[in-house]
Parts: C-alpha cells; structure tokens; sequence
C-alpha cells in the first residue's frame, strides 16, 4: 500500500508537501460528510455588513406570505423552481426596509424545507395515540 501510495507524477520536481493518500482520504470524508450542513450554516452567518444573519419572526411571516403569493408558479410549470425561489426572495426584498439584511432565495429554499420538516413532525407526534402531550408548530397558524 505505500508504494501505490506514495507514487508520484514521472516529472523529477522536489517533494513539496503533498498529503499521503490517508490523508487525502481523510479530508475527502470529511468533506463530504460535512457539506451537506456547511452551506447552511454560512449563510447563517453574516458576511459583511448589510448580510442576511438570522429569521426573526417577522421576516419569517413575510417569507411564508410571500410564498404563499407564489404558490401557485410551483406547480404551473411556467417557472423553474429556483425562479420561484428568487421571485419569493425579491419579494421580501420589496417588503423590508431598505438597508435591512434579507434572506438570499438558497436560504429562504433552506427555510421552507425547514418549516415543513417541523410541520410535519409535529403532525407526526399528534398523530400518535401513546398518551403524551400535544406538540405545537411555531407557525402552525400562518
């Protein structure tokens, strides 16, 4: 195994630093194994003044009112959904203060799946007949 993996390119250069193949495989899992939850989690952060950082209560009321607006351009075929996802982002750009940080159409996309997820969940557990207490959805009602 060291020789297969310690081979090098038939050039004659110096041996910079380059990562043995247990280490390359290494950074590859751990790669893959993170970045499904590393996109979400820089959005979340800001990047500079005027970035987007977190969903207050009222711009997640907008989001969901603004998708509600756009419901329908899901399901018509007209748009692609990622044309969706931006027309809802522009949206809530309209409705927001000027100046104000505003979600990108990935993070309100992000969003929904999100709000769905616990939706869903808690549907799930109501559903139950095993005695427990009743879960309620944060924005059950809008």
């Amino acid at each position: 195994t060291t020789s297969a993996t310690h081979k090098a390119p038939s050039s004659t250069t110096s041996n910079l630093s380059k990562p043995t193949q247990s280490e390359s495989d290494h950074d590859t899992e751990s790669d893959s194994e993170s970045e499904p939850d590393v996109p979400m989690i820089e959005e979340e952060q800001p990047k500079g003044p005027g970035q987007f950082a977190s969903w207050s209560k009222s711009i997640t009321l907008i989001f969901i009112s603004e998708y509600e607006k756009n419901y329908e351009n899901f399901h018509t075929g007209r748009y692609r959904k990622k044309e969706v996802w931006e027309m809802i982002h522009q949206g809530i750009k309209r409705t927001i203060k000027s100046g104000n940080p505003v979600p990108s159409a990935t993070q309100c996309k992000t969003k929904w799946r999100t709000l769905t997820k616990a939706y869903n969940g808690v549907m799930i557990n109501n559903r139950k007949q095993s005695g427990a207490t009743r879960v309620t959805c944060k924005f059950y009602d809008e």
